[in-house]
């Protein structure tokens, strides 16, 4: 007789339905999808083109004569442009003592078969054992228009004339 009552108990307690738990484990499947999605797009970026290819194929074409030029009164970087790619810019390598400085040229934007001289003098001493000039690009990312650093593999070596 006592049994009987605690089945009867026991049939009487309400609960989630199998179909209605199933739903609910995909409803929350589905929005925690979704989250790590929205999450993960951020860290992969639509690729910066030049001339319809990636830009990285550009950075293999830049072609560059660089020198640096010690007067008396100044030390001054020469850039000729030789290739057929525009640069946007460009950044120089100074290693010293082991270490290296990357710093970013004002105005050193540079057409195809044309040359510029900027000035060194407050950058470079005795102590910079390497130059080099790393490209900077500008490509297209989706409609907008961005620079793009080139590889330090294609920086140029400056040679001290």
């Amino acid at each position: 007789m006592y049994k009987n009552m605690n089945f009867s108990k026991q049939l009487t307690k309400k609960g989630v339905t199998p179909v209605i738990a199933t739903t609910l484990l995909i409803a929350i499947v589905i929005v925690l999808a979704g989250i790590v999605f929205i999450w993960a797009r951020g860290f992969v970026g639509e690729a910066v083109q030049k001339n319809n290819e990636p830009i990285e194929r550009s950075c293999e074409r830049v072609s560059l004569d660089v020198s640096i030029v010690q007067s008396a009164s100044d030390v001054s970087l020469d850039v000729n442009n030789q290739g057929n790619v525009p640069l946007a810019g460009f950044k120089i390598a100074l290693e010293r003592d082991g270490n290296v400085d990357v710093l970013s040229v004002e105005g050193s934007s540079l057409n195809v078969g044309t040359s510029k001289r900027f000035s060194l003098r407050e950058i470079y001493d005795a102590s910079v054992t390497s130059a080099s000039v790393v490209p900077v690009l500008r490509g297209q990312r989706g409609e907008s228009l961005q620079d793009y650093v080139c590889n330090e593999r294609y920086g140029i070596e400056a040679r001290v004339v």
